[in-house]
Protein backbone atom coordinates (compact mmCIF):
# COMPACT_ATOMS: atom_id res chain seq x y z
CA UNK A 1 0.00 0.00 0.00
CA UNK A 2 1.85 2.55 -1.27
CA UNK A 3 -0.19 5.92 1.01
CA UNK A 4 0.97 4.17 4.12
CA UNK A 5 4.29 4.94 6.27
CA UNK A 6 4.53 2.92 9.32
CA UNK A 7 6.65 4.97 11.31
CA UNK A 8 7.70 8.91 11.69
CA UNK A 9 9.53 11.27 13.61
CA UNK A 10 8.92 14.77 14.03
CA UNK A 11 10.95 17.42 16.64
CA UNK A 12 9.16 19.33 18.10
CA UNK A 13 12.82 21.03 20.14
CA UNK A 14 16.34 20.80 19.19
CA UNK A 15 17.67 21.39 22.75
CA UNK A 16 17.13 19.50 25.88
CA UNK A 17 17.17 19.94 29.83
CA UNK A 18 19.20 16.53 30.26
CA UNK A 19 22.77 17.05 28.38
CA UNK A 20 23.11 13.31 27.49
CA UNK A 21 27.12 12.88 26.80
CA UNK A 22 26.70 11.58 22.84
CA UNK A 23 23.05 12.72 22.50
CA UNK A 24 22.60 10.85 18.81
CA UNK A 25 20.17 14.56 17.89
CA UNK A 26 23.03 16.17 19.11
CA UNK A 27 20.77 18.11 21.34
CA UNK A 28 23.28 18.72 23.73
CA UNK A 29 25.47 19.99 21.45
CA UNK A 30 23.12 22.65 19.73
CA UNK A 31 24.22 26.25 20.03
CA UNK A 32 20.94 27.44 18.06
CA UNK A 33 17.91 25.24 19.35
CA UNK A 34 14.58 25.66 17.64
CA UNK A 35 11.43 25.12 18.98
CA UNK A 36 8.51 24.24 16.46
CA UNK A 37 5.94 26.54 16.20
CA UNK A 38 2.41 25.11 16.28
CA UNK A 39 1.64 27.31 12.93
CA UNK A 40 4.76 25.48 10.86
CA UNK A 41 3.68 22.16 12.52
CA UNK A 42 -0.03 22.35 11.17
CA UNK A 43 1.40 23.16 7.50
CA UNK A 44 3.58 20.02 7.64
CA UNK A 45 1.31 17.77 9.27
CA UNK A 46 -1.77 18.53 6.69
CA UNK A 47 0.99 18.57 3.50
CA UNK A 48 2.14 15.51 4.67
CA UNK A 49 -1.57 13.75 4.79
CA UNK A 50 -1.59 15.10 0.93
CA UNK A 51 1.24 12.43 0.83
CA UNK A 52 0.41 9.84 3.09
CA UNK A 53 -3.02 9.35 4.20
CA UNK A 54 -2.13 7.11 7.27
CA UNK A 55 0.71 6.62 9.20
CA UNK A 56 1.14 4.20 11.80
CA UNK A 57 3.31 5.67 14.35
CA UNK A 58 4.31 8.89 14.73
CA UNK A 59 6.33 9.84 17.70
CA UNK A 60 6.95 13.71 18.51
CA UNK A 61 10.46 14.21 20.48
CA UNK A 62 13.31 16.53 20.40
CA UNK A 63 15.31 17.16 22.26
CA UNK A 64 12.99 17.43 24.39
CA UNK A 65 9.55 17.89 23.41
CA UNK A 66 7.77 19.40 26.41
CA UNK A 67 10.48 22.57 26.14
CA UNK A 68 7.92 23.36 23.50
CA UNK A 69 4.66 25.23 25.46
CA UNK A 70 2.68 24.48 21.97
CA UNK A 71 3.54 20.44 22.73
CA UNK A 72 -0.15 20.44 23.79
CA UNK A 73 -1.77 22.06 20.65
CA UNK A 74 0.45 19.97 18.54
CA UNK A 75 -0.80 16.90 19.96
CA UNK A 76 -3.94 17.93 19.06
CA UNK A 77 -3.76 19.04 15.55
CA UNK A 78 -1.86 15.58 14.96
CA UNK A 79 -4.26 14.12 16.16
CA UNK A 80 -7.02 16.29 14.23
CA UNK A 81 -5.31 15.29 10.94
CA UNK A 82 -4.50 11.42 11.55
CA UNK A 83 -6.92 10.01 14.11
CA UNK A 84 -6.48 6.43 13.41
CA UNK A 85 -2.25 7.01 14.70
CA UNK A 86 -0.84 5.93 17.44
CA UNK A 87 0.59 9.60 18.43
CA UNK A 88 3.52 9.12 21.53
CA UNK A 89 5.60 11.87 23.00
CA UNK A 90 9.23 10.91 23.81
CA UNK A 91 10.32 12.59 26.78
CA UNK A 92 12.27 12.37 29.77
CA UNK A 93 9.48 12.98 31.72
CA UNK A 94 11.51 15.81 33.95
CA UNK A 95 9.11 18.50 33.05
CA UNK A 96 5.79 16.98 33.51
CA UNK A 97 5.14 18.16 37.29
CA UNK A 98 5.38 21.81 35.29
CA UNK A 99 3.39 20.96 32.70
CA UNK A 100 -0.10 23.46 32.83
CA UNK A 101 -3.87 21.70 33.14
CA UNK A 102 -4.70 22.65 29.31
CA UNK A 103 -1.30 20.52 28.21
CA UNK A 104 -2.17 17.35 29.89
CA UNK A 105 -5.58 17.69 29.57
CA UNK A 106 -4.78 17.72 25.91
CA UNK A 107 -2.72 15.01 25.95
CA UNK A 108 -5.53 12.53 28.02
CA UNK A 109 -7.80 13.96 25.33
CA UNK A 110 -5.86 13.09 22.10
CA UNK A 111 -4.98 9.66 23.66
CA UNK A 112 -1.18 10.45 23.75
CA UNK A 113 1.09 8.19 24.92
CA UNK A 114 3.82 9.44 26.34
CA UNK A 115 7.09 7.23 26.56
CA UNK A 116 9.31 8.01 28.79
CA UNK A 117 13.00 7.45 28.41
CA UNK A 118 14.30 5.89 31.63
CA UNK A 119 18.09 8.20 32.27
CA UNK A 120 19.26 7.86 35.66
CA UNK A 121 18.22 11.08 36.61
CA UNK A 122 14.60 10.31 35.86
CA UNK A 123 14.61 6.93 37.55
CA UNK A 124 14.49 9.10 41.80
CA UNK A 125 11.31 10.94 40.30
CA UNK A 126 9.08 8.46 38.46
CA UNK A 127 6.81 7.62 40.84
CA UNK A 128 6.38 10.95 40.96
CA UNK A 129 5.66 11.56 36.88
CA UNK A 130 3.57 8.30 36.30
CA UNK A 131 1.41 9.71 39.56
CA UNK A 132 0.99 12.72 37.42
CA UNK A 133 -0.12 11.17 33.98
CA UNK A 134 -2.24 8.58 36.36
CA UNK A 135 -4.01 11.24 38.43
CA UNK A 136 -4.88 12.76 34.64
CA UNK A 137 -5.69 9.80 32.44
CA UNK A 138 -2.82 9.89 30.53
CA UNK A 139 -1.23 6.78 29.00
CA UNK A 140 1.93 6.11 29.66
CA UNK A 141 5.13 3.51 29.17
CA UNK A 142 8.50 4.20 30.14
CA UNK A 143 11.61 2.48 29.26
CA UNK A 144 14.03 0.04 31.19
CA UNK A 145 16.51 2.14 32.79
CA UNK A 146 18.92 3.73 29.90
CA UNK A 147 22.76 2.90 31.26
CA UNK A 148 24.57 3.25 28.33
CA UNK A 149 24.61 5.02 24.84
CA UNK A 150 25.76 4.31 21.04
CA UNK A 151 28.92 5.86 19.51
CA UNK A 152 28.99 5.22 16.00
CA UNK A 153 30.62 8.22 13.91
CA UNK A 154 33.03 7.10 11.29
CA UNK A 155 34.75 10.37 10.79
CA UNK A 156 37.23 9.69 8.06
CA UNK A 157 33.53 8.99 5.76
CA UNK A 158 35.13 5.75 4.02
CA UNK A 159 32.11 3.26 4.99
CA UNK A 160 30.48 1.34 2.51
CA UNK A 161 26.91 3.45 2.74
CA UNK A 162 24.83 0.68 1.11
CA UNK A 163 26.33 -1.86 3.53
CA UNK A 164 25.80 0.36 6.87
CA UNK A 165 22.45 1.45 6.06
CA UNK A 166 21.41 -2.01 5.46
CA UNK A 167 22.82 -3.71 8.90
CA UNK A 168 21.54 0.29 10.29
CA UNK A 169 20.85 -1.17 13.86
CA UNK A 170 19.25 2.04 15.32
CA UNK A 171 18.20 4.41 12.49
CA UNK A 172 17.45 2.71 9.55
CA UNK A 173 13.60 2.96 9.74
CA UNK A 174 13.40 6.07 12.16
CA UNK A 175 12.40 8.43 9.14
CA UNK A 176 12.38 12.06 10.15
CA UNK A 177 10.41 14.90 9.34
CA UNK A 178 11.91 18.47 10.50
CA UNK A 179 10.81 21.49 9.15
CA UNK A 180 9.30 20.63 6.42
CA UNK A 181 12.71 18.10 5.02
CA UNK A 182 12.16 14.39 5.38
CA UNK A 183 15.10 12.13 5.74
CA UNK A 184 15.44 8.01 6.45
CA UNK A 185 16.87 8.83 9.94
CA UNK A 186 17.95 12.31 11.61
CA UNK A 187 21.71 12.08 10.33
CA UNK A 188 21.22 14.25 7.41
CA UNK A 189 19.61 17.09 9.33
CA UNK A 190 22.38 17.42 12.50
CA UNK A 191 25.01 18.53 10.15
CA UNK A 192 24.53 21.93 10.68
CA UNK A 193 24.51 21.55 14.90
CA UNK A 194 28.14 19.10 13.81
CA UNK A 195 29.90 22.04 11.49
CA UNK A 196 29.10 24.80 13.66
CA UNK A 197 29.99 22.94 17.12
CA UNK A 198 32.88 20.74 15.64
CA UNK A 199 33.91 22.20 12.45
CA UNK A 200 33.59 18.78 11.34
CA UNK A 201 31.41 18.39 7.54
CA UNK A 202 29.10 15.62 7.08
CA UNK A 203 28.32 16.77 3.59
CA UNK A 204 25.44 15.89 3.42
CA UNK A 205 23.83 16.55 -0.61
CA UNK A 206 20.57 17.51 -2.13
CA UNK A 207 19.30 13.74 -2.30
CA UNK A 208 19.81 13.17 1.36
CA UNK A 209 16.77 14.57 1.95
CA UNK A 210 12.78 15.44 0.41
CA UNK A 211 11.15 19.01 0.54
CA UNK A 212 7.82 17.34 1.38
CA UNK A 213 6.42 20.59 0.06
CA UNK A 214 7.98 20.59 -3.72
CA UNK A 215 4.98 19.53 -6.05
CA UNK A 216 6.55 16.59 -7.39
CA UNK A 217 6.25 14.59 -3.96
CA UNK A 218 4.05 11.45 -4.06
CA UNK A 219 3.60 8.65 -1.60
CA UNK A 220 5.61 6.40 -4.23
CA UNK A 221 8.36 8.67 -4.42
CA UNK A 222 8.61 9.00 -0.64
CA UNK A 223 8.62 5.01 -0.25
CA UNK A 224 11.64 4.73 -2.84
CA UNK A 225 12.81 7.45 -1.29
CA UNK A 226 13.31 6.02 2.70
CA UNK A 227 14.23 2.75 1.12
CA UNK A 228 17.92 4.55 0.00
CA UNK A 229 21.12 4.66 1.61
CA UNK A 230 21.72 8.40 1.94
CA UNK A 231 25.71 9.51 1.29
CA UNK A 232 25.47 10.37 5.38
CA UNK A 233 26.16 6.84 5.69
CA UNK A 234 29.72 6.70 5.16
CA UNK A 235 30.33 8.38 8.56
CA UNK A 236 28.95 5.54 10.45
CA UNK A 237 29.80 2.38 11.38
CA UNK A 238 29.60 -0.33 14.03
CA UNK A 239 28.40 1.02 17.32
CA UNK A 240 30.60 1.18 20.00
CA UNK A 241 28.51 1.20 23.60
CA UNK A 242 29.62 3.41 26.83
CA UNK A 243 28.30 4.20 30.25
CA UNK A 244 25.65 7.22 29.75
CA UNK A 245 26.64 10.60 32.04
CA UNK A 246 25.81 13.95 31.19
CA UNK A 247 27.46 17.24 31.12
CA UNK A 248 28.05 21.00 29.63
CA UNK A 249 30.61 20.29 27.34
CA UNK A 250 30.06 18.16 24.55
CA UNK A 251 33.31 16.62 22.64
CA UNK A 252 33.26 15.60 19.48
CA UNK A 253 35.05 12.02 20.73
CA UNK A 254 31.62 11.36 22.43
CA UNK A 255 30.27 10.03 19.09
CA UNK A 256 33.58 9.04 17.17
CA UNK A 257 33.98 5.61 17.13
CA UNK A 258 36.88 5.60 14.39
CA UNK A 259 38.85 9.35 13.85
Amino acid sequence: MNDYLGYLEIPLASGCNLKCRGCSHFSNADEHPFLLRKEEFEREIRRLAEIIPFIHTIRLLGGEPLLNPDVGAIVGMARSVYPASRICVVTNGLLIPSLDRKTLQSLAENRALVQISLYPPVKDRLSEITGILEENGIRYAATEEITHFRKRVNARGDSDPAYEFEHCPVGKDCHYLDRGKLSVCPAPQIADIVRDRFLFDLTVREEDVLDIFAPDVTAEKVRSFLQKAPSVCRFCTEPELFEWSAGPDPKWEDWVVKA
